[in-house]
């Protein structure tokens, strides 16, 4: 082989070998930058942390079933429950997804918004609820006992604090027991499977 082939051979040699240390070079930068990221990732606040520090009040990880059961009958027609992905279909899949959601970086804003809304201690009281709702008893019982003193049942509601009722009609016992009733039912506890019939019973005949 003259001077001039093995000369080429060599710049293909130096060629190769430059192509495979750049190669290289540029792995060990994305790998280096996918490292960074993620080490950015891992010391960031993470969501949960966050708003927990600014007194947003989440639900714990290890709380019992019925705060996740009602967290998911207030917040099961969201959009973002409703929508054509859905980020939870249940309580049980709510939970999965809030739980996961506090370990995100808090500069995920998406995510951390969708928890403030969906992933907060939900009302545990008729009274509670009530507040959620702005909604308030009336103050004219007079005119809220002659709206309902038809409904199916409210007789025995009434005797439940006024024995002595004998007549739905009696205006001046009537209007008194129904708002004694009202009031005894606000530090009432939702029951996950049933409290949102019983809340619409308390709004008919109390707000």
């Amino acid at each position: 082989m003259g001077p001039k082939q093995i000369a080429i051979a060599g710049l293909g040699v130096s060629a190769v070998a430059g192509g495979a240390g750049f190669a290289i070079q540029q792995s060990y930068k994305t790998s280096a930058t996918q490292d960074n990221k993620d080490s950015v990732e891992n010391q960031e606040e993470k969501i949960g942390d966050k708003l927990k520090t600014a007194g947003i009040e989440l639900i714990a990880t290890n709380a019992e079933d019925k705060f996740w059961k009602i967290a998911w009958n207030e917040n099961k027609d969201d959009p973002d429950v409703k929508g054509s992905n859905p980020i939870a279909t249940n309580a049980n899949t709510l939970k999965t997804w809030c739980t996961g959601a506090y370990q995100k970086p808090i500069s995920n804003t998406e995510d951390s918004e969708k928890v403030k809304k969906l992933c907060v201690v939900p009302p545990l009281t008729i009274e509670a609820k009530l507040k959620k709702d702005n909604k308030t008893f009336t103050t004219n019982w007079e005119n809220k006992h002659g709206q309902v003193k038809t409904t199916p049942g409210l007789i025995d509601k009434l005797r439940e604090v006024e024995t002595g009722l004998s007549d739905v009609n009696d205006t001046t016992k009537g209007k008194a027991a129904l708002e004694k009733w009202c009031n005894n039912q606000k530090p009432a506890e939702l029951e996950p499977d049933t409290y949102l019939e019983k809340y619409k019973e308390i709004v008919n005949l109390c707000v």
